[in-house]
């Protein structure tokens, strides 16, 4: 798949802006761009009738020189109004399990595109997992169930959310080629514990350096094991993660960046 032409790009404020490209009208879908906490997304609401998204063809769209840019590509199909199942492609175009920050940001876009309402109830599926995420206004809560805790070392934590966290200490963030290749199925996350806050930077499987990640904060936030909420700086921004014991919840503030219709051959 190549990408041949961004032919209108709408911001979702007040302007727009028109992007010059060579045309090729075989056939074209439409996408927003959305970010939450700097880890930005395009999101496609698939039709029966659009093109199935290939892992090649997401790679091609996540290219930040080449193509559209994002550090995940989320592909939506309705279920009904209010569930849709959501499939998830890394930059370098592998799946991925699980995105907490891709659900938030989905769940800004159907509320408020597809809804056109500032509160919503919302149940996405993921892999064969239920989630819920409500928006209320500019603010999103996704629960998920309490993480699995599967590995405790003097050096390190891993949690299952769906996908896999290694939480580990900043100090050996100068280790990082060596966790990477040991690690290759977990997100890394780095911390530094204050008293009010948590400061984390993360290194995401498929993605590499991003700006945050939604289901890494509750990993994170996991390892302080107490109840009630817990603030989690990121490179791109604040979740607040709460406890609720058997359960979970990640709030963030999402945006919609822009709505654009690519064509591709």
């Amino acid at each position: 798949m190549i990408i041949k032409n961004l032919f209108l790009v709408q911001h979702l404020g007040s302007f727009k802006i028109f992007v010059d490209f060579e045309f090729s009208f075989q056939s074209f879908m439409h996408f927003v761009k959305a970010q939450t906490n700097g880890n930005d997304f395009v999101i496609i609401l698939r039709r029966e009738d659009d093109p199935v998204v290939s892992s090649e063809m997401a790679k091609a769209i996540a290219d930040r020189h080449f193509g559209i840019g994002c550090d995940q590509v989320i592909i939506l199909k309705k279920i009904t109004d209010m569930m849709y199942n959501i499939d998830f492609f890394n930059f370098d175009g592998s799946p991925a399990k699980m995105c907490g920050n891709g659900i938030c940001a989905s769940s800004i876009y159907i509320s408020k595109t597809l809804l056109s309402n500032d509160s919503s109830k919302l149940s996405f599926m993921v892999a064969d997992h239920k989630y819920m995420a409500i928006v209320e206004n500019e603010e999103v809560t996704l629960f998920v169930e309490k993480p699995i805790l599967l590995y405790d070392t003097q050096e390190y934590q891993i949690f299952s959310l769906g996908n896999n966290h290694l939480v580990c200490g900043i100090q050996i963030m100068n280790r990082l080629a060596d966790l990477s290749c040991e690690f290759r199925e977990c997100n890394l996350h780095f911390v530094e514990y204050f008293d009010e806050f948590i400061k984390v930077k993360t290194f995401e499987r498929g993605v590499g350096w991003t700006k945050a990640c939604g289901s890494g904060a509750i990993a994170v936030a996991a390892t302080r094991n107490i109840s009630g909420s817990t603030k989690i700086i990121h490179d791109g921004g604040m979740s607040i993660v709460t406890d609720h014991g058997n359960t979970f919840s990640l709030t963030v503030k999402p945006t919609l960046v822009f709505n654009v219709n690519f064509y591709n051959d």
